[in-house]
């Protein structure tokens, strides 16, 4: 009973996501979705490989899985708000089932429709919603090569997503780690090195280059203050100390050379996830503030979109 009481309320969940992304959409007239929505229409009646030329063109853009996912969505003449609605709801409704594994209803439905990180994968961040979805994904499946191929799909659709699987791996958050791959097969982690080397030998390693040096020049070489404070506040929470330790460490380097926008959100997932499946008063208090600041911060980023047509401001602050 549990279980389908869960599925209904994801599905309701789900429902009211794509609801929101409807009534919104047409209020993102720049910023990162005009963008995506120019692509969306001029890769519709095109053919595979001169949509694939115009799609690189035009958004800057390397990740083969993206691609084929909006050219056939355009090419059967899927309206693009409706390509987003039924794409965020499947976001939504995965993250549930992820994000709610001490059954946290009210938090985590409140997580997904009234959050500044949540409408950033709804409005924003396109490739990396993809990603993620794909990450989620791979966690249904038992096979161990089926897990590899789909997360292998999720760095090909966005580059950042091999820095979110890391991060989580080594907290040990067990429902986003290659659950039955044991750390000493070497087998398997032969397999997940040439998966990944392929990927980018194929067509990731220059386009990371050239975005992280991008990342660097528009956003690095300033202290990441948010990034800083959920790392520290990591480590005091979690129960594995060491792992913490790393993850805060590679997240605030990384975060220093392209930016804190682009770490902090990654923190404060596996932050939040540490707190709504641990146990104390501490733990639930500081769930309840990540909670209260996404919602907060969710109310200036419509205001903008509102008012300036994307949810940043031109500094790229919300």
């Amino acid at each position: 009973m549990p279980l389908k009481k869960n599925k209904i309320i994801a599905t309701i969940l789900a429902a009211l996501v794509a609801v929101k992304t409807i009534l919104l959409f047409p209020y993102f007239t720049d910023g990162d979705l005009l963008v995506y929505n120019d692509v969306y229409d001029l890769v519709n009646n095109s053919n595979i490989i001169d949509g694939y030329l115009t799609y690189t063109a035009n958004i800057n853009s390397a990740e083969l899985i993206h691609y084929l996912i909006i050219w056939i969505s355009s090419n059967t003449n899927l309206p693009r708000v409706m390509f987003l609605a039924i794409f965020n709801a499947l976001l939504a409704y995965l993250a549930f089932g992820f994000l709610n594994v001490n059954r946290n209803n009210l938090m985590v439905s409140f997580l997904l429709i009234f959050n500044v990180y949540a409408d950033i994968f709804y409005f924003s961040a396109e490739r990396l919603k993809f990603s993620i979805i794909l990450l989620i994904l791979a966690l249904q499946f038992k096979s161990a090569i089926i897990k590899i191929l789909i997360v292998t799909c999720a760095i090909a659709t966005h580059v950042q997503s091999v820095l979110v699987t890391l991060l989580f791996n080594i907290i040990k958050i067990h429902s986003v780690s290659f659950s039955n791959l044991k750390v000493h097969n070497l087998k398997n982690l032969i397999i997940i090195g040439f998966a990944l080397l392929a990927v980018g030998l194929s067509q990731l390693t220059d386009h990371a280059i050239s975005k992280l040096a991008g990342y660097n020049s528009d956003y690095g070489g300033i202290i990441p203050y948010k990034t800083l404070l959920m790392s520290i506040a990591l480590v005091c929470v979690a129960p594995k100390k060491l792992g913490a330790l790393l993850a805060s460490l590679i997240a605030v380097i990384t975060a220093i050379y392209i930016g804190d926008g682009r770490i902090n959100f990654i923190l404060y997932y596996i932050l939040l996830i540490v707190c709504i499946r641990g146990r104390g008063n501490i733990k639930r208090s500081l769930a309840v503030i990540l909670v209260s600041y996404g919602a907060y911060q969710d109310i200036s980023f419509i205001q903008n979109a509102l008012s300036l047509g994307t949810g940043f401001k031109e500094d790229g602050g919300i």
